[in-house]
């Protein structure tokens, strides 16, 4: 099948009136065909193609958001920076061939953290927040995979799954600014697994990991993350764990 996309004038009506339209994110049918029932001037096809999309699981736990994210990337290959970046891709993911999977891993009804139009907004839209890219209900899925895998492992989506093992660490990792780094992320996710094998499990420890990220996070106003070897991000975070956890 070929992937979609919204025409970006779709896009900004349909997130210029979420105020307007809470009501049919509660409902069974998919908001595109609720919305512009009768209309055909929505949708276009990209370039890419795929065997068909992945179903994705909506229980709210690691190794569901693990198999999600490899499902995902593995099914939707090919794309660059700027696809992949493009809230048209995602915001059709979200109203149309997911639907249900949304419904189930972020529904409306119930939510406390801020207003239905906020919560549609932060998890079923991009908008101009790049950020929203780790929130968004789908792109979220495959960024996480995308930033994680290391094609020279003999599992690729090994650091996938481990930064994915704990909501908290998924948090701490992809909404700080080093996350644009792979590589950095990757050299982080894989010493943590290092010292996992020694014994000190920081992955398992999640004020202990946030510090961490905050600390790493804060080098960066003081070196350039991006121009360290893997073997430097490996010594801090070695002297973070002498500090730290104690033998």
């Amino acid at each position: 099948m070929r992937i979609k996309y919204l025409k970006e004038a779709v896009v900004l009506e349909l997130r210029d009136n979420v105020s307007n339209a809470v009501a049919l994110y509660n409902s069974d049918i998919p908001l595109l065909e609720a919305y512009f029932k009768g209309r055909t001037d929505w949708l276009c096809d990209s370039s890419l193609t795929v065997e068909a999309l992945p179903e994705l699981d909506p229980a709210d736990n690691g190794a569901a958001e693990a198999a999600n994210a490899v499902a995902l990337h593995k099914s939707i290959v090919g794309l660059t920076p700027s696809q992949a970046a493009d809230e048209r891709l995602w915001t059709w993911l979200a109203h149309g061939p997911y639907w249900h999977y949304m419904q189930g891993r972020w529904p409306i009804s119930g939510k406390k953290d801020g207003t239905p139009t906020d919560y549609i907004q932060n998890h079923y839209f991009v908008g101009r927040n790049v950020r929203n890219l780790v929130r968004h209900g789908v792109s979220r899925l495959w960024w996480f995979a995308q930033t994680t895998y290391d094609e020279k492992r003999q599992d690729p989506y090994e650091l996938t799954k481990v930064m994915l093992e704990f909501s908290d660490n998924r948090q701490s990792v992809m909404e700080r600014a080093f996350s644009r780094n792979r590589e950095f992320v990757q050299a982080l996710l894989d010493r943590a697994l290092y010292w996992r094998a020694q014994g000190k499990d920081i992955l398992s420890k999640r004020e202990q990991f946030r510090s961490l990220c905050k600390e790493m996070n804060l080098n960066g106003g003081t070196m350039l993350l991006d121009c360290l070897a893997r073997a430097e991000v490996h010594e801090l975070f070695d002297d973070f764990i002498a500090r730290n956890i104690p033998v």
